[in-house]
């Protein structure tokens, strides 16, 4: 079960990034920002033990569920008559298949026991090794030497193809819009 509330945490991240600024890939529409795991517990806690149950995780897999799917209806309905016709179905349906190939590479480079899930282990060891990489992409591409990635250096590491990418993190074709510098340093060459 944690690993369909993380699929689905996986696959509501993919829709886009700048939540700094609470805005859509499409300028002035509002993003559909991913909550955190305190939001989650404050929502589906019901037996308030700081954890969640198997029976309040699959509550969560479904609101979680529902609310991504109209995020996405709403984001594909491009002629604004709160319907998708064919097309904008069709092109939905294209995205969510993007979306599911793409969540399932990621499953099986973590699940390195091959069992189908992704252990706690698994999931420490794929943490440690994104930031690594997200390291050793600062380490090379940080040519100011201020700790962080401006545009320029930033645009260097995703054309080198080393730059690795986190869930939830940008993701070809969408922008992260916090301009020419970030704050979060090595946090940031994702």
């Amino acid at each position: 079960m944690r690993t369909l509330l993380a699929a689905v945490v996986l696959l509501g991240s993919l829709t886009c990034v700048q939540a700094e600024k609470g805005e859509n890939c499409e300028k002035g529409k509002k993003h559909h920002k991913r909550p955190s795991k305190a939001e989650m517990l404050e929502k589906f806690d019901k037996d308030g033990n700081g954890e969640l149950s198997e029976s309040e995780r699959e509550v969560a897999h479904k609101a979680m569920k529902a609310k991504h799917r109209e995020h996405m209806k709403k984001r594909f309905d491009k002629d604004g008559d709160g319907e998708l016709n064919a097309d904008e179905q069709a092109a939905l349906d294209a995205r969510m298949a993007e979306g599911r190939d793409r969540m399932k590479k990621m499953r099986e480079s973590v699940d390195t026991d091959g069992d189908g899930t992704v252990s706690e282990d698994e999931r420490a060891a794929a943490r440690e090794a994104h930031k690594a990489k997200r390291a050793a992409v600062l380490e090379e591409f940080d040519a100011d030497g201020d700790g962080r990635l401006n545009g320029d250096e930033r645009k260097a590491a995703m054309a080198s193809g080393k730059m690795p990418h986190r869930p939830g993190g940008h993701h070809k074709g969408h922008k992260r819009g916090r301009g020419d510098k970030t704050d979060k340093g090595a946090d940031d060459a994702e």
